[in-house]
Parts: structure tokens; sequence; C-alpha cells
């Protein structure tokens, strides 16, 4: 599977547990999401670094 097909795939099961949320519910959640996701990439960042 490649990156994009399972971000994909992902984006299904997100929009598949979001389905009952107003749009701007859905919006702070996309918007949470964007933070986690940012949080994760600096992670990694940091553990390279001290590699």
């Amino acid at each position: 599977m490649t990156p994009r097909q399972f971000v994909e795939q992902e984006m299904d099961r997100i929009r598949e547990l979001t389905s009952g949320l107003s749009e701007e519910r859905y919006d702070e959640y996309l918007q949470q999401l964007i933070v986690e996701l940012e949080n994760e990439r600096q992670l990694l960042c940091w553990n390279d670094m001290d590699e």
C-alpha cells in the first residue's frame, strides 16, 4: 500500500466516524487532527536529531 492509499483509507474511516457531526464540529475535529499530526511530525524530527 502506498502512503497515498493509506491516507485515503484513513480519511474514509475518519469520514465514517464523523458522519454525524455538524460542519462546525467536523471542522473542529479536523483542526485538532492537524495539531496532533504536526505534534507527531515534530516528535519524529526530534528523534532523528537524537541519533
